[in-house]
């Protein structure tokens, strides 16, 4: 199977190449257009808590 796929391959040499230019015009296409979203975001999240205690600072509150 793999040994028809190689010969076919070499004796279209032209239509390889030209599918080949193809899909590289294609992908380029297709990561100019994609939108900056897909990329990760760098920062690691943060979480924000809100708590009361009466009569103490923020750094008793803190180490409690």
């Amino acid at each position: 199977m793999l040994n028809r796929i190689i010969l076919w391959s070499l004796n279209n040499r032209l239509v390889v190449l030209v599918v080949g230019i193809l899909l590289l015009v294609f992908g380029i296409r297709a990561a100019r257009e994609s939108p900056l979203d897909v990329f990760p975001d760098f920062a690691p999240p943060q979480v924000v808590i809100q708590t009361e205690a009466r009569g103490l600072s923020p750094e008793e509150v803190k180490s409690a």
